[in-house]
């Protein structure tokens, strides 16, 4: 165990284990997906909350506050749904964005150009 190991008690040899495997460039695509994704939901959600908030409910919950409770949870799966089914576009924006940041397109690949603070080639930050 390194210094910070032994002050924090985790196990911080990622990288020395036979069984680690290294994030590829696919894998970070994936990532910024699914967060690009997670973040339409959340703003599709924002956007129903007040459409749902005015319902009166009589009927399948029956209303009260068993309803009350669990209407938000519902609307975060509408909104799910709604983001999984293509969006309202937020999420290719988002998605975009996030992997331009990190250097990539959408397939993973390289966008062609250095970023100032990365050695060419290495990935090495400067």
């Amino acid at each position: 165990m390194g210094p910070l190991s032994a002050t924090t008690g985790l196990d911080l040899t990622y990288a020395a284990r036979p069984d680690a495997r290294v994030p590829t460039a696919a894998d970070s695509v994936a990532t910024a997906r699914e967060a690009a994704e997670s973040f339409e939901a959340m703003v599709v959600a924002t956007l129903l909350q007040p459409l749902f908030s005015a319902l009166e409910t009589d009927g399948l919950g029956g209303g009260g506050a068993g309803e009350a409770a669990f209407r938000p949870m519902l609307v975060d799966e509408y909104a799910k749904g709604i983001a999984a089914a293509g969006g309202i576009g937020i999420a290719d924006q988002v998605l975009a964005e996030l992997l331009r940041a990190q250097g990539l397109t959408t397939d993973g690949e390289p966008l062609g150009m250095a970023l100032p603070n990365v050695l060419p080639g290495t990935g090495t930050i400067r």
